[in-house]
């Protein structure tokens, strides 16, 4: 890992150990899909699936762990390719009006490929982090569409900055 990459990473796995989840009665899981575009060598389009969980809400902040997974469509004119992106990140949500909220978060990403020219074939895998911004709207409890803002700091593939949008759905 480049040094700045290892030290944040570092940080936010020491930051994610100080904060103990308080599931109580109104703790909440949540589920959604979302679509993003990316900027991974060129234009990448991606579907993705969530699942989060919120550790600790107040009238003021709400704290959440989300996972997410995408499956992302690189375009490669000369080659197949193929990409999977795996993030966990913590996000702090504020509510901003009567049903929407801002967030902002940290989280780690891991990125598997694939490219494919004839007999010949790379694999590879790479880890970063990542910094998101965005919004969520919807009355607390039900449907959230949200759209947010990710750059992710990579340790050997390029630095990358992409927006996803799409759903989130409580379920617990």
């Amino acid at each position: 890992m480049k040094p700045r990459t290892g030290l944040l990473f570092a940080l936010l796995l020491a930051g994610s150990f100080m904060l103990q989840p308080q599931f109580e009665a109104e703790a909440q899981v949540f589920v959604g899909a979302s679509g993003s575009i990316n900027d991974v060598g060129g234009a990448t389009f991606g579907l993705g699936a969530r699942v989060g969980v919120v550790l600790h809400s107040s009238p003021r902040i709400t704290v959440a762990m989300e996972g997410v997974g995408e499956y992302l469509f690189p375009s490669c004119d000369v080659v197949d390719c193929d990409a999977i992106s795996f993030q966990g990140n913590f996000i702090a949500r504020r509510q901003v009006a009567s049903y929407a909220e801002a967030y902002a978060g940290l989280g780690v990403v891991y990125q598997d490929f694939t490219l494919e020219d004839g007999d010949l074939k790379h694999e590879g895998d790479d880890v970063g982090f990542s910094i998101l911004v965005g919004t969520q709207s919807g009355q607390p409890g039900g449907i959230r569409p949200f759209l947010e803002v990710r750059f992710s700091f990579m340790d050997e593939l390029e630095n990358q900055a992409g927006a996803a949008f799409g759903i989130r759905l409580p379920v617990g």
